[in-house]
C-alpha cells in the first residue's frame, strides 16, 4: 500500500491526499482536466473501454479538484485502470488507482501543488450521448483501508497492488502522461517538479 502523507494545501474532509515530494513518480497515465483537456488513456497493463478513462478523468476533475488549495492552473487526474467490466451497459464498471494532481506554471517548470490518491471503483453510464460516472466507491482511511480495499478490487486486490508497487513504470508513464498534455496545449514548459525534488525534463511527446 503507498504510505498516505497530508499536502500542504488540505484536501477535503476523506480525501486522501499525499505529499508531492513524497510521489514524484506517482502517475501512470494522465489526463488534463481545469483549464484544458488533453486526450485520456489506459495505463499498458490494462486496456479499457472506449470513453471511459475520459469519463473517469471528467468525474475527478469536477467532484474532486475544485476541493484542492493551492495556487494551481492545471490539474491532470491520473487514470490507471486495473480491471473493467462493461457486460451491463447501465452499470459499466472500472477498478483502479486514481489521482488528482494540480500543478501551475512557473517559468518553464510545471510545480506540482497539490494532489491526492482516489483508489476504488467507477460506476458509468452512457447519458445523453456521453459515458459519465454515476458513482465511486472509493477506498477508505485509515483502519479501513485494507479492509475496504480488499472488498472494493475483489479478485482485481493482488493486480491493484501489483500495480500500486511498479514504481519505474509509473514515473516512465508520468513523464510521457505529462509530455502529452504539454505538447497538446502548447504549454510553454521544459520540465515539471514536486515539492522537494530536482525539475524531471520533459520528453518529447510520443507519436500516435
Amino acid at each position: 500500500m503507498t504510505t498516505k502523507r497530508r499536502l500542504a494545501h488540505d484536501a477535503p474532509a476523506g480525501v486522501r491526499a499525499f505529499l508531492c515530494a513524497a510521489v514524484a513518480a506517482a502517475a501512470l497515465l494522465a489526463t488534463s482536466c481545469g483549464r484544458a483537456s488533453a486526450p485520456a488513456g489506459a495505463g499498458p497493463e490494462r486496456t479499457a473501454p472506449a470513453g471511459v478513462s475520459a469519463a473517469i478523468a471528467r468525474h475527478f476533475e469536477e467532484t474532486v479538484a475544485p476541493g484542492y488549495g493551492g495556487d494551481w492552473e492545471y490539474c491532470i487526474p491520473v487514470v490507471r485502470i486495473v480491471a473493467t467490466d462493461a457486460t451491463d451497459p447501465a452499470d459499466i464498471r472500472a477498478w483502479g488507482a486514481f489521482e488528482v494532481w494540480n500543478y501551475r506554471l512557473d517559468g518553464g517548470t510545471l510545480l506540482c501543488v497539490s494532489g491526492g490518491s482516489h483508489p476504488g471503483l467507477a460506476h458509468l453510464r452512457e447519458t445523453g450521448g456521453t459515458l459519465a460516472v454515476v458513482s465511486f466507491e472509493p477506498v477508505l482511511d485509515g483502519a479501513d483501508n485494507l479492509p475496504s480495499a480488499k472488498r472494493i478490487f475483489g479478485r482485481h486486490f493482488a493486480a491493484w497492488r501489483e500495480l500500486e508497487a511498479d514504481d519505474a513504470a509509473r514515473g516512465e508513464a508520468r513523464r510521457r502522461s505529462v509530455a502529452e498534455y504539454v505538447a497538446a496545449h502548447a504549454i510553454p514548459a521544459g520540465s515539471f517538479q514536486d515539492y522537494g525534488w530536482d525539475p524531471v525534463p520533459i520528453p518529447p511527446a510520443p507519436g500516435p
